[in-house]
């Protein structure tokens, strides 16, 4: 069974991957935070988060719906615990009901600077009290009057500063979008990036990453090219149909799978009588053209053969291919997509 399990941070980096194009990597892992100190107990393998509050995804292959039933007795096989119930408990720890999901904070500050206060709220309570010091960063918005150790302190700020403040955050959205365009390349109209769990200490990029690409796995595990144009350079709408062609030995090369998901504007996935949502190497009964190659059929009604459709919807639509365990061909930029044709 291949599975991955990708531990991150709140800065959408990767503390650590078990597992994915590595191998079975089988054994007890501890995540710690940045106020952890002393010892890890025994043989543990240890990952450690800059941030206090981080997250936990498991990725196992199914190889077709007939080996859903795997995939799920093989989830089993996983247990996140708090380390002192493991000590405790060993896996014979019953977890008591689901913690409640975290609050939405709700601000109190003008709508004009609302952001700078759910930001402090962010800092509070995933960030160490030691980043206002030692974090040349955080400290530094102390002049704004935002600390881990205190939120944001909007009342404390005159009015020009709040102005400016205004003015910054629609600043902060343009360099985001600027970094976002100017990360990774685009090739038949498919945009590459590189740089998803590994931003580092590049807030801009790390931001881009996070709007446009949140969750990404580092680049040699998963590669995630995107289009929303055609071969024309037209926008992909469901009013017209479109077809991605592979030629004969020029499929994606992975080591594990490829597929290639649906998704609206809302970048939310597509709801369709079908229940196709992507399509791929997994997909059960995806059949060649008689020469060996290999044609997706992309469009909003439902073709005779549904055997290779990926279901679109009314209005505009982007895709999303997914290489799992990207082959060096890919990652040196040998081996690039065909573009999305429209067809009549």
């Amino acid at each position: 069974m291949i599975y991955i399990v990708q531990i991150g941070d709140s800065f959408d980096e990767i503390v650590r991957n078990i597992g994915g194009t590595k191998g079975a990597e089988l054994g007890v892992y501890i995540v710690t935070g940045p106020d952890f100190s002393g010892d890890v107990p025994g043989d543990m393998i240890q990952g450690t988060s800059r941030t206090k509050i981080g997250v936990a995804a498991v990725r196992i292959l199914a190889n077709g719906e007939a080996d859903l039933p795997n995939a799920v007795e093989a989830q089993k096989g996983f247990h996140l615990m708090p380390l002192s119930a493991y000590l405790r408990d060993g896996l014979a720890h019953k977890a008591a009901d689901p913690r409640p999901q975290m609050r939405l904070f709700e601000s109190d500050a003008p709508e004009g600077i609302r952001y700078f206060d759910e930001l402090g709220d962010a800092m509070t309570k995933r960030l160490p009290a030691s980043a206002d010091s030692q974090d040349f960063l955080v400290s530094s918005f102390k002049q704004i009057g935002l600390s881990v150790g205190g939120g944001f302190q909007w009342k404390s700020l005159d009015e020009s500063t709040k102005k400016g403040l205004e003015r910054a955050i629609k600043t902060g959205e343009e360099i985001v979008d600027s970094k976002w365009a100017a990360t990774g390349e685009i090739t038949n109209g498919w945009k590459y990036t590189f740089a998803g769990g590994r931003a580092g200490y590049d807030p801009g990029l790390r931001a881009a990453l996070a709007k446009y690409e949140v969750g990404a796995q580092l680049s040699d595990q998963v590669i995630y090219p995107n289009t929303s144009v055609d071969d024309k350079g037209e926008p992909l709408n469901g009013s017209k149909r479109y077809v991605l062609h592979f030629d004969v030995g020029k499929l994606p090369p992975v080591s594990v799978f490829w597929n290639m998901a649906m998704y609206g504007s809302d970048m939310l996935f597509v709801e369709n009588e079908f229940k196709r949502y992507s399509i791929g190497s997994t997909t059960d009964g995806l059949n060649k053209d008689a020469d060996g190659s290999l044609t997706i059929l992309i469009q909003k009604n439902k073709p005779a053969d549904t055997a290779n459709w990926l279901p679109a919807p009314e209005g505009d639509f982007n895709l999303t291919m997914r290489f799992y365990g990207p082959e060096t061909t890919v990652l040196d930029g040998s081996y690039r997509l065909p573009a999305v044709r429209s067809v009549e």
